[in-house]
């Protein structure tokens, strides 16, 4: 056996140290299970599972909080698009507009009491046109409004709010005769400047921007939903994504309600008809992010809930002590 130099230290053997510090170096060592023929005798060492608990270290916590920030304000600004993008679409945009033209226009009125005189040209062959009606150039072939050569008015009611709303919806109060003065005159507080601001967001250029935005927005939402699925462990990451999605609902929720609220309050009262339905048309649009964020608060619900409660199942399954019985193991029962 090689003899260490002279002057340095030896290395005590396991004997001379468990003499020496039995308690320390019992502690060092614990004694490890033994299987015999009776069973497991002793109780094997836990494993050290906070080194799992944090694969990534501290730089992976703050980059998945990171990812997390990002992807909320990405899923809000995402939502607001999206209603945006809904409000202004042809489906939803026209009706709305076409029931701001008859409370404006008064044009049952209209066709009422024109009505031989609409009758008389249609017979005639000529465009049927509704004298003081407000919108221009509204001119209606007579074959669309004449139902075997008998003169209809509810298609000429059909007709001319259709042409007149696509009208409305292309350039906004500019369709009106005299629209651009009334509307440079309103203020943007009055009643009039609330129904100029809500004529001119439902138009096809609002929509061609919300649309152009929804796509990148929803990309990003996907690839930062990835990133913090990617970054996150275990059942957390799923824990992190319903929070991010329930955070980013919030705000748009109560935006919509405080939207709601200010056109309540805004709304002059009196049952007048053109304010009653401009009020209704103003609280369809703000029930749009309203509704997409209560199914997006729904599905982060949806994914936190259960992650949770996995979660919590398996960390107690995992971190459960192996408690054996030693003398029923050494007795054989």
């Amino acid at each position: 056996m090689r003899r260490p130099p002279d002057g340095a230290a030896r290395r005590p053997t396991p004997g001379e140290r468990a003499a020496e510090t039995p308690g320390e170096w019992r502690a060092e060592t614990p004694a490890a299970a033994v299987a015999t023929e009776h069973g497991m005798i002793g109780t094997p060492p836990a494993p050290p599972l906070e080194r799992f608990d944090d694969p990534g270290g501290g730089a992976r916590r703050m980059a998945a909080w990171l990812i997390a920030v990002l992807l909320a304000a990405a899923v809000a600004l995402w939502l607001v698009v999206l209603s945006a993008s809904q409000a202004t679409s042809e489906a939803i945009a026209l009706p709305a507009i076409e029931r701001g033209i008859v409370a404006l226009t008064g044009l049952d009125a209209l066709i009422e009491v024109q009505g031989e005189q609409l009758a008389a040209q249609a017979a005639a062959g000529e465009a049927v046109s509704v004298g003081g009606f407000p919108v221009r150039e509204i001119a209606i072939p007579a074959g669309e409004v004449t139902v075997d050569g008998e003169f209809d008015r509810e298609r000429l009611r059909e007709a001319v709010l259709s042409l007149s709303a696509r009208r409305v919806y292309a350039s906004g109060v500019a369709a009106f005769e005299g629209g651009e003065e009334i509307a440079a005159e309103a203020s943007m507080f009055s009643f009039a400047g609330g129904i100029k601001t809500l004529l001119e967001a439902l138009s096809s250029d609002n929509h061609s921007t919300a649309s152009v935005w929804l796509w990148p927005l929803g990309a990003a939402c996907l690839v930062l939903g990835a990133l913090l699925l990617a970054a996150g462990a275990g059942f957390g990451r799923f824990i992190a994504l319903g929070v991010v999605l329930i955070v980013a609902a919030v705000p748009v929720a109560l935006g919509s309600l405080a939207l709601r609220l200010a056109v309540d309050v805004a709304a002059p009262g009196g049952g007048d008809l053109i304010v009653d339905e401009f009020v209704a048309i103003a609280r369809q649009f703000a029930a749009l992010p309203l509704r997409n964020a209560l199914w997006t608060l729904g599905g982060g619900v949806a994914i936190l809930a259960p992650s949770m409660v996995l979660n919590a199942l398996f960390d107690r399954s995992f971190r459960r002590p192996a408690a054996i019985d030693v003398d029923a193991a050494a007795g054989g029962r």
